[in-house]
């Protein structure tokens, strides 16, 4: 969410990914990016505390071998690069404050292996949180007050949801069940609503489909059904204030 009565997301078309403004009630969708004219995609893209900056993935060509995380003005001028590690750094988020990035990493380059990794808005003081050789850590999200960080865990047989400081201390699974593949989608900003304020997907192991959309607790529990679908829930956003949710 962009405001809240705006959308932004990416679209690939016939190859290619740019990013896009929408409307709540789906009219005035426009294409904002131009990552074309510079010969690189577009791909996500969160906002500082006061949307006048974007964070957004740069990638030539799509996926691989290499994509960047950049920041900009709103109408994409005035970048900044703020990787430049000649690897994969990919899904990311930003504190409610808009000081702080969590993102995933692939360490080493194209091995596969992603980590989690913490910096300024900046670019600075980049921090590795997670050191796993092995696998891979996915959708980090920021808590509300910006000291700890949801992210998705794939240890070779299925996903689960874990919670870690913002200074990589206390790492635990928070979901750990044999029987379902849950990943972290967002964590819901808006204080006054403190409960289920978790979003995930939960996936029968083995099957691709049906997904659902829950929202839990911070502790993996008190789980409420949102919405199942037949197909794959890929990515899920709560509303600015907390009420809503978007998924694709």
């Amino acid at each position: 969410f962009y405001s809240s009565t705006k959308i932004w997301y990416s679209l690939q078309t016939a190859g290619w990914s740019e990013l896009y403004q929408i409307n709540t009630d789906g009219s005035d969708n426009i294409q904002i990016s131009n990552g074309a004219a510079e010969g690189k995609e577009y791909n996500r893209t969160r906002f500082n505390r006061t949307h006048t900056r974007t964070l957004f993935c740069k990638t030539t060509p799509y996926w691989g071998p290499t994509s960047e995380l950049f920041t900009a003005d709103i109408d994409f001028t005035n970048q900044q690069q703020v990787t430049s590690n000649g690897t994969t750094d990919y899904e990311f988020d930003v504190t409610t404050d808009g000081s702080t990035i969590v993102w995933c990493e692939e360490t080493p380059a194209l091995s596969g292996i992603f980590n989690i990794f913490v910096m300024n808005f900046d670019g600075t003081n980049q921090l590795q949180l997670t050191t796993y050789s092995s696998g891979n850590a996915f959708f980090p999200r920021w808590s509300p007050d910006g000291t700890q960080i949801l992210y998705s865990r794939y240890d070779g047989t299925q996903w689960d949801v874990y919670l870690i400081n913002s200074d990589g201390t206390n790492n635990i699974n928070i979901t750990n069940t044999s029987e379902f593949n849950e990943m972290s989608m967002d964590w819901r900003s808006n204080f006054n609503i403190p409960l289920e304020s978790v979003l995930i997907t939960k996936v029968v192991v083995g099957n691709g489909n049906p997904t659902s959309l829950y929202s839990m607790n911070t502790f993996g529990r008190n789980f409420k059904l949102i919405q199942t679908t037949p197909n794959s829930i890929g990515y899920a956003r709560w509303s600015l204030d907390g009420n809503k949710v978007v998924f694709v």
